[in-house]
C-alpha cells in the first residue's frame, strides 16, 4: 500500500551553543539536508530569537525546519515530505553537521490510518541503541 508521505520528527541534544545561535549556519545545514533529501526549495524564512534561531524551506513536496535553544544546546527538526524525498536521509545531514552528544528520532508513515511510529534513539552520526526502553520503546512500522 502507497503512502502519502513520510513525516520525521527529531530532536538533538548535546549541540555546539555557538552553532545554534548562528543562522548563516544553521540555513546553511538545513539546505545541505534539503539536498540530501532530494527536496526542491521554493521558498526560505529565517528567525532568530533570544535563545536560538528557527529556520523554515516550503520545498514542493512540503517542509523542513528545525528550532534551536542555543541556550540549552537543543535543536528540533521536523521534516515532512511526499513522494520520492527522503527525510531520514536530511535527519542524518543534520545530525552530523550538529555532532549533538545524543539525538532521537521518530518517523511517521503519513496517509494511512493503522500506522504507528518508528523511534529510534541514537548516538551520532550512525550507532543505533537503545536507552531507557520504557521510556523510549522502538516501534515498527508496517512496509508499504
Amino acid at each position: 500500500m502507497d503512502t502519502i508521505g513520510r513525516h520525521v520528527l527529531a530532536d538533538f541534544e548535546g549541540c555546539d551553543p555557538k552553532m545554534l545561535a548562528d543562522p548563516k549556519k544553521m540555513l546553511g545545514l538545513l539546505r545541505k539536508a534539503a539536498r540530501a533529501a532530494k527536496a526542491t526549495v521554493v521558498e526560505e524564512t529565517v528567525t532568530r530569537s533570544s535563545v536560538g534561531v528557527s529556520v523554515l524551506l516550503v520545498i514542493s513536496e512540503s517542509h523542513l525546519c528545525i528550532h534551536t535553544r542555543a541556550d540549552e544546546g537543543l535543536a528540533i527538526a521536523d521534516f515532512y515530505t511526499c513522494g520520492e524525498c527522503q527525510p531520514e536521509k536530511a535527519c542524518d545531514v543534520l545530525a552530523k553537521g550538529l555532532s549533538p552528544q545524543r539525538y532521537q528520532k521518530v518517523l511517521y508513515t503519513r496517509g494511512l490510518l493503522n500506522c504507528s511510529p518508528s523511534m529510534q534513539m541514537t548516538k551520532p552520526p550512525e550507532i543505533w541503541y537503545r536507552e531507557e526502553q520504557e521510556v523510549c520503546p522502538v516501534l515498527s512500522v508496517g512496509q508499504a
